[in-house]
C-alpha cells in the first residue's frame, strides 16, 4: 500500500508546467493530457540519478556506481558497466555523467573518466582536488568543490576553478561563500528541509552558477572562466514560520505513509529547518533558457511558481501548476534532467523497477 500510495503522490509532482490553462485541470487530467512515459525496466537502482541526450537515457547509481544507458529510440538497454572500487571502470560514488557527442564523462569524486557509449573505458584522470565535481568544457573542464572558508570558521565556500584535459587547476572562476548548516542532533543523521540550492551547470560552453540562499541570482562566465554578466530578479526574503514547518512536516506525513512513518523517520533523522526560505529549489539551463523552481507559498501549499528566463535574464514565462503533496523532490538536483525544453525525471519503487517520464515544457508554455 505504501508503495502505490507513493507513487500516485508522485505523478502529480512531476507534471511541472508553466500554462495557465493547465491550473484548471484536475491532477489527474494533468497527468493524462501532459505526462508520457518514456522508460520502464525494472532495472533497480538504490539511488538513481539522471542524464539524457539525443540518442540515449543514462541511469546512474550514485551509491552502487554502476551505470546503465538506454536507447531513446526503443527502450532497449545497450550497455550497462561500472561498480564500485578504484580500479578503471570503478568508482567510489558518481556525482555526474555528462553525455558530449560519442564520449560519456563520468566524475567520481577521485577521478574523472570518459567512456564510449557502449561503457569501454577511453580514459582515466585522477583527481587533484578530491570531493570535486567535474563537468567537460570546451578545452578542458570545470571543477566544483566545497571548501572551508579561510576566514570565517562558520561559512564553507562553494568554489570553481578552470582546469586543462588533464586536470590541472588554470585559474579560479568563482568562490561563493555561505553560512554552514546546521548539522542537527549529532545522535540522528540531519535532514536539512527547504535547502538551498548551490550548484553550476554547463551549458553552450558558459558556465552558470547559482546560490539560492543568495537570492534569485545567477553568475554567467565563458568558457575561458572570465565573468560575463549576472542575473538578478529582486525577491523578498521570506522567513521559515512554524506554518512553513507544519506545512512541510504534512507532505512528509503523505510520502512515508501517515503519522507511524513519521514517528519512525523522526527516530533516525533529526528535521533541520533554515531561519529562511531560498529564493528556488532547482534550476536547469536548457533550450536557450533558465528554468527557476520555487518553493510553494503558505498561501498556495500545492503550488509551485515556475520562472523562465532567456539567457540574459528576461522573464519570457511563468506559472503556478498545482503539484500535490511531493513538491520537494526535486530538490534532489539530479533525479530530474532537462533537454531540448522537456523535463525528464527517473523514479523507482526499491526492489521493483525504473521508470522515465517526460514532461514537454514546450506543449504547456504554447497552451498559455
Amino acid at each position: 500500500m505504501k508503495t502505490k500510495r507513493f507513487f500516485y503522490f508522485l505523478l502529480p509532482f512531476i507534471c511541472l508546467v508553466t500554462s495557465l490553462q493547465a491550473k484548471d485541470l484536475s491532477p489527474q487530467e494533468f497527468v493524462t493530457k501532459y505526462l508520457k512515459n518514456v522508460l520502464k525496466t525494472a532495472d533497480t537502482f538504490s539511488s538513481p540519478k539522471l542524464a539524457v541526450d539525443d540518442t540515449n537515457f543514462y541511469i546512474y547509481d550514485f551509491k552502487e556506481c554502476k551505470i546503465n544507458i538506454y536507447s531513446r529510440k526503443n527502450g532497449q538497454k545497450t550497455a550497462s558497466f561500472g561498480s564500485k572500487g578504484s580500479g578503471v571502470g570503478q568508482f567510489e560514488y558518481i556525482d555526474a555523467v555528462s553525455p558530449s557527442k560519442d564520449t560519456l564523462f563520468v566524475s567520481s569524486r577521485k577521478k574523472m573518466s570518459a567512456f564510449s557509449l557502449n561503457g569501454n573505458p577511453i580514459k582515466e584522470l585522477l583527481s587533484k582536488d578530491p570531493l570535486s565535481v567535474y563537468f567537460p568544457i570546451e578545452n578542458g573542464f570545470i571543477s566544483e568543490r566545497s571548501e572551508y572558508s579561510p576566514t570565517d570558521k562558520n561559512k564553507n565556500v562553494m568554489a570553481y576553478y578552470l582546469l586543462d584535459k588533464e586536470l590541472n587547476r588554470i585559474k579560479v572562476i568563482l568562490k561563493n561563500e555561505y553560512k554552514q548548516e546546521p548539522t542537527g542532533n549529532n545522535k540522528k543523521d540531519p535532514w536539512l528541509l527547504y535547502r538551498p540550492c548551490r550548484k553550476g551547470i554547463v551549458y553552450d560552453n558558459k558556465l552558470f552558477v547559482g546560490s539560492s540562499d543568495q537570492g534569485l541570482v545567477f553568475q554567467v562566465f565563458d568558457q575561458q572562466g572570465k565573468k560575463l554578466y549576472d542575473i538578478k530578479r529582486d525577491e523578498p526574503k521570506i522567513k521559515f514560520t512554524d506554518e512553513y514547518k507544519n506545512l512541510v512536516f504534512k507532505k512528509i506525513k503523505a510520502l512515508v505513509g501517515g503519522e507511524a512513518g513519521f514517528k519512525s523517520l523522526q527516530e533516525t533523522r533529526d528535521l533541520v529547518t533554515p531561519d529562511y526560505i531560498p529564493a528556488y529549489f532547482n534550476f536547469f539551463v536548457d533550450d536557450g533558457k533558465i528554468w527557476v523552481f520555487k518553493f510553494a507559498s503558505i498561501n498556495e501549499p500545492d503550488k509551485i511558481e515556475i520562472l523562465v528566463f532567456d539567457l540574459k535574464g528576461k522573464l519570457i514565462a511563468s506559472g503556478k501548476p498545482p503539484l500535490g503533496e511531493l513538491s520537494f523532490r526535486l530538490e534532489e538536483k539530479s533525479m530530474s534532467f532537462m533537454y531540448k525544453g522537456k523535463l525528464y525525471i527517473v523514479f523507482f519503487t526499491q526492489g521493483k523497477g525504473t521508470a522515465i517520464n517526460e514532461v514537454d515544457l514546450f506543449s504547456f508554455l504554447n497552451n498559455k
